[in-house]
């Protein structure tokens, strides 16, 4: 899922939240619809400080390592999953080499190895088809359209 601020994500520096750096991860909002650099989504421990990135100001924001999905994560898995410009398929690419690098054994073949692998493709291609449904922009007259529909829907119903 995309990660969003204000559900497990805290600016970095609200006031009202206390941080301790020793469970925190230092991290940029999901930008992956508008930024293309993947350098700009990296883990800002040297921005802590100033919250600029190399074009422009950006918003800090910080994760409990302890909190899911941050806790299933080996350490340095984490640092690499909020490098990603795309969390999720960079769990997609991950999950993929875990399966690769599974030996072959009596309870293991490759036709299960195989099997599994699809399953990833399969959940990478939906994440895909997701975010291309999440891009695509909404024309003004539908919304609008939309909208009033749906209000003059609910206002209806005390009358049925």
């Amino acid at each position: 899922f995309r990660i969003r601020p204000n559900s497990i994500m805290k600016k970095l520096d609200d006031p009202e939240v206390k941080r301790d750096p020793g469970f925190s991860l230092i991290l940029y909002q999901d930008h992956a619809t508008s930024d293309s650099d993947a350098e700009a989504a990296a883990v800002a421990s040297d921005e802590e400080t100033t919250g600029m990135s190399r074009r422009k100001p950006r918003e800090l924001y910080w994760v409990d390592k302890r909190t899911l999905p941050w806790r299933l994560l080996p350490p340095q898995a984490m640092e690499e999953c909020a490098r990603a410009q795309n969390r999720p398929l960079w769990v997609c690419d991950r999950l993929a080499k875990e399966l690769h690098s599974v030996i072959d054994q009596d309870n293991w073949t490759a036709r299960e190895r195989l099997t599994l692998l699809s399953k990833v493709e399969k959940l990478s291609g939906c994440v895909g088809a997701c975010e291309r449904i999440h891009q695509t922009v909404v024309p003004l007259n539908y919304a609008r359209h939309a909208l009033r529909s749906l209000t003059m829907w609910l206002l209806s119903l005390p009358f049925a």
